[in-house]
């Protein structure tokens, strides 16, 4: 069990469970239209490997994507999207510094500049 083998906050634990209940291949009414089977059993696999990768902004899209209410979950550690964010804005950073971003974002005459 994933949740056994792995030290993860007990919010998240619960918070993954939650979308097994909806997500997971053996949950699924054989009823139900066959895309939406797949694409339930997709984000039961995105929240497994998210979840490996200690990815817990991402498990929280999988969860809000599924319907189910975050606000529940107790004892939320805020510093995990803190490091989301930070991860996020250096990336961008990194973006912005890039002569294909000040290409795609220059007027013409600063992209006269830019080719000298």
């Amino acid at each position: 069990d994933i949740l056994k083998s792995t030290v993860h906050p007990k919010w998240i634990k619960n918070l993954y469970r939650k979308i097994a209940m909806v997500t997971h291949p053996d949950r699924q009414d054989k009823s139900t239209d066959k895309s939406i089977i797949e694409k339930r059993i997709q984000d039961y696999q995105d929240a497994k490997k998210s979840l490996d990768k200690n990815d817990y902004v991402e498990v929280m899209i999988i969860a809000e994507n599924n319907s189910i209410d975050i606000s529940e979950i107790d004892n939320i550690d805020m510093s995990f999207f803190d490091k989301k964010t930070a991860q996020l804005s250096s990336s961008i950073d990194k973006l912005k510094a890039t002569i294909f971003w000040k290409w795609a974002h220059s007027t013409d005459a600063e992209k006269e500049k830019i080719m000298i």
